[in-house]
């Protein structure tokens, strides 16, 4: 219990702060990306702006085609090919004499930035970034490749991750200690809880054995004065039995809840699950229900074999007391490949949608179809055994086909 509230604590905190890591993380990515983008288009106006200023243009010398030199991030010096458009001929000029673009390609380009009559952006098919300015006899143009700009993207996306990865991990580890922290007063109280009830059944079992002793002398004296003496000794007798069961509940639910550790070893799980279902024949047959049984040989298990022993009885023996008189059990053990799955079947009785999530509750007993019997403690203790050989366990109940507990181990 203690470890699911702790996962519980883990897992919201986790969620929330995650979630708050991812917006600061894509916010700043975005942020930074945006900034990095901002910055190049100042600088390709800023070259627009040293040709416009110019009278005459200086012959290209050895220029490299774009992309293909070695220019440098946003705020430093960019492969930057500047052109012009002449507005009475439409002649397109490359004014740059370091950086060039292959012609077909900047005539396109710039064909396509005049449609857009965007100021800057990105010309993905080309792989470009642009800016351009108007004059009244051309139309500037200042082109880079955008290959910077996917390096800078990426750079910033993956230190983004990595803060975000660091901040996370530092925060869960933090976050198992002070959860650690958080569920010991919970902790101590269960702890509490468990030696109440461990204390209490000790203490309840001797004054009980009293009267049950002294209930049975009573009933061995003649008691004609009354004739009902007899029926009252009985009907006492009865329910300190019951009494009785309920404490000997208690004190093995406390004692197995109490367990970190249990005592393991490979059993044979066939033979067992026979040997139970073999006991229990005789009080389903007193009960007037069938006990079908399909048991796969040869299933060995490394476990607890009294507790599993007390499992299995605990199934069989619930099935049995809510089915109706003239109903059918089936039990069945198998293998499927490296798992062991067992299950008890009863057709006569179901459990509500209401109540099937309580099932495995203390002193929970479903109103509808478990009107009679237990306490409520057997499917707890089932359910502790199960956890403490790592085990699941599913209930299915539906209308017209009954109710089935299945255990995988």
């Amino acid at each position: 219990m203690i470890k699911k509230l702790r996962a519980k604590i883990i897992m919201m905190t986790m969620s929330v702060i995650g979630i708050m890591l991812l917006i600061v993380a894509i916010t700043y990515s975005l942020y930074s990306i945006n900034g990095t983008k901002n910055r190049i288009f100042q600088s390709l106006e800023r070259e627009i702006s040293k040709y416009e200023e110019r009278s005459a243009v200086t012959p290209p010398d050895a220029p490299t085609e774009i992309g293909k030199g070695e220019g440098e991030g946003a705020g430093y010096k960019l492969d930057v090919c500047v052109a012009k458009s002449d507005k009475s001929t439409g002649e397109i000029t490359t004014l740059s004499t370091d950086v060039y673009i292959d012609e077909e390609v900047l005539t396109a380009s710039i064909n396509e930035i005049l449609k857009d009559r965007k100021r800057s952006g990105e010309l993905p098919k080309y792989k470009l970034l642009y800016s351009y300015a108007d004059s009244p006899d051309a139309v500037y143009f200042a082109l880079t490749d955008n290959g910077i700009l996917a390096s800078e993207v990426t750079s910033v996306w993956l230190n983004s991750l990595l803060i975000f990865g660091t901040v996370f991990a530092a925060i869960f580890i933090l976050s198992i200690f002070l959860s650690k922290m958080a569920v010991k007063p919970v902790e101590k109280t269960i702890e509490e809880q468990k030696r109440f009830i461990a204390d209490a059944s000790h203490e309840l079992k001797t004054p009980l054995a009293v009267i049950s002793a002294n209930t049975k002398i009573l009933k061995n004296i003649d008691t004609g004065v009354n004739p009902k003496t007899s029926e009252w000794l009985k009907s006492t007798e009865e329910e300190v039995d019951h009494m009785s069961s309920i404490i000997a509940d208690m004190l093995n639910l406390a004692q197995s809840e109490a367990l970190r550790e249990i005592s393991k070893s490979e059993f044979d799980m066939t033979r067992l699950a026979s040997q139970i279902c073999l006991q229990f024949e005789a009080l389903s047959y007193d009960k007037n229900v069938s006990l079908e049984y399909e048991i796969e040989d040869g299933i060995n298990y490394f476990g607890n074999e009294k507790m599993i022993k007390q499992l299995f009885m605990i199934f069989i023996d619930n099935a049995i007391k809510y089915e109706p008189s003239g109903g059918k059990i089936l039990v069945n053990l198998k293998k499927y490949k490296n798992k062991k799955i067992f299950s008890v079947k009863n057709f006569g009785t179901v459990i509500s949608k209401e109540d099937l999530p309580h099932v495995f509750e203390r002193f929970y007993r479903a109103d509808k179809a478990r009107t009679s019997g237990g306490v409520g403690l057997g499917l707890s203790i089932a359910k502790n055994i199960i956890d403490l050989h790592g085990g699941t366990v599913k209930v299915l109940s539906e209308q017209n086909i009954g109710t089935e507990f299945k255990v995988l181990f």
